[in-house]
């Protein structure tokens, strides 16, 4: 899972997944307001995942 995370978060935006939480470094558009892009990062990421592991829906809803 580790090993996705890294990858995803790494197309969606530069990134280091660590075992408890996730740095990004991110270039965006100042009239954007951040919680709108951390709720598109992580619903991208989410349904990413999602798709990968189908399984992942009934164990874990939301990521």
């Amino acid at each position: 899972m580790e090993k996705d995370w890294r990858e995803i978060f790494y197309q969606v935006a530069k990134g280091k997944v660590l075992i408890d939480h996730v740095h990004l470094f991110i270039s965006f558009d100042p009239r954007i307001h951040i919680h709108t892009l951390i709720q598109k990062l992580k619903g991208r990421s989410s349904r990413m995942l999602h798709e990968k592991y189908p399984s992942w829906k009934s164990r874990l809803p939301s990521l």
